[in-house]
């Protein structure tokens, strides 16, 4: 996921990606758990490895939790989202009680 992830940086900025670059897991990613509020305020675009972050609605609660476009997401309420469809990142997110936060990790 730290290819889709350079990928998805690179492309949200209009810069093509070096497939020739290394990237070393141990130093170069950086996972980050955060709780949000609903509604989420985001917008997923999907990709061969799953789900990545195109859009932060601005004053929005994942905004509000510093969450950035081209941030991979990695889980949600800690179960893996790898190779997940942009349906099924609806479906868990929707299925969340209202008056409990969405756990993402990216």
């Amino acid at each position: 996921q730290a290819l889709a992830s350079a990928r998805a940086i690179h492309h949200i900025h209009g810069i093509q990606f070096d497939e020739m670059q290394d990237i070393n897991v141990l130093t170069d990613i950086k996972f980050v758990v955060v709780t949000v509020a609903l509604p989420l305020g985001l917008l997923f675009q999907e990709h061969e490895l799953g789900a990545w972050v195109s859009r932060v609605v601005p004053d929005g609660n994942g905004a509000r939790k510093e969450i950035q476009p081209g941030d991979q997401l990695a889980a949600i309420n800690g179960k893996s989202s790898a190779h997940a469809t942009i349906d099924e990142v609806a479906s868990i997110i929707s299925g969340t009680p209202k008056n409990e936060g969405v756990e993402l990790t990216f």
